[in-house]
């Protein structure tokens, strides 16, 4: 894992990756590696199965600054069917002073997002590159928070996975860190997480490299051999949409989703407020394996509302990517 220990400037990157960031933000997300992947359709089935479980995804949750975010009541309908909501709450809760692009978040957004979808059934996973922004003790405090709101929340290196129903796991990784994090999971360790008694397991990962529209071939590369262990993979981390892809391994189906990009966020950048909602039908197949089965998805827009507040919209369509419709 990429760390710069330094708290007065937060990154993760190399330099040819900074000014990859640098560049994607004034000029827009890059549409590189453009012809590698392509996105299934917004209801597509993967496997032939009887459905046990339906899981829904989103993206990174940012720090709202100075917005609130609204009652969103498109996503409230999408999100109504599910059993569980899986995402990324990208930060830590603190009032510590905060040094360069790290990532503090306030508890006024937890109402709202109680209000979203019941935090019994809401896993928020806290594995990603800002848990080490204000040390191992906010990052605890923080979680200890979460999980007093009633969240299930994950990602410590002690509990980087949740077992939902005694059916279903999910495990919660970061493949990049701000600031030195060995209390979280790293990617590389993604396997401790794998719970073989599982009928189903799930990888969430933070990965990939922001404002970048479609996986490079090293990330695709990755991306299918996890899919030789995990049933699904949906990653976060670009803070913008990547496509979700159909993928044969072993005589199934199986869905790598690259990136579900930005679900809520208070800069004003048009560029960091795309993202995509996700719900998947889970259960056995004919042969009682468990597999993925129907896929429903959509992008999903953060709009300002007026009156210091934003919605999340849902939407079939998404202006970086118009071929599609």
């Amino acid at each position: 894992m990429k760390n710069l220990n330094n708290k007065y400037f937060s990154t993760p990157y190399t330099l040819s990756e900074k000014i990859r960031w640098l560049r994607n933000n004034v000029f827009g997300p890059s549409e590189r590696h453009k012809n590698l992947t392509a996105f299934i359709t917004q209801d597509a089935t993967l496997n032939r199965i009887t459905p046990r479980m339906k899981l829904a995804f989103i993206g990174d949750i940012m720090g709202m600054e100075k917005t609130d975010l609204g009652e969103c009541p498109g996503v409230r309908e999408f999100l109504r069917d599910a059993d569980y909501l899986i995402a990324n709450f990208e930060g830590v809760i603190s009032d510590k002073p905060k040094g360069f692009a790290a990532q503090a978040q306030s508890r006024k957004l937890l109402p709202a997002l109680a209000a979203l979808f019941p935090p019994e059934r809401t896993v928020l996973s806290c594995a990603n590159n800002h848990a080490g922004d204000f040390g191992r003790s906010e990052f605890e405090h923080s979680l200890s928070l979460l999980k007093d709101a009633g969240f299930l929340a994950v990602g410590h290196i002690d509990e980087p996975a949740i077992l939902l129903d005694g059916k279903v796991n999910v495990c919660c990784c970061t493949s990049l860190s701000n600031q030195p994090a060995c209390f979280v999971l790293h990617l590389n360790q993604a396997g401790a997480g794998f719970n073989p008694k599982a009928r189903f397991n799930i990888l969430y990962p933070h990965w990939g490299h922001e404002l970048e529209l479609y996986p490079n071939p090293a990330e695709i590369k990755r991306g299918l051999k996890l899919l030789e262990t995990w049933g699904a993979v949906l990653g976060h981390h670009p803070h913008c949409p990547q496509p979700l892809t159909k993928n044969e391994v072993d005589g199934q189906n199986k869905l790598l989703a690259f990136s579900l990009g930005s679900f809520c966020n208070g800069v004003r950048s048009e560029k960091y407020r795309h993202g995509i909602a996700a719900k998947v039908e889970l259960g056995p197949g004919e042969d009682g394996v468990w597999r993925a089965g129907r896929i429903e998805w959509r992008f999903t827009r953060t709009q300002r509302i007026g009156g210091g507040r934003a919605d999340v919209e849902v939407d079939r369509a998404c202006k970086y990517f118009p071929h599609l419709f």
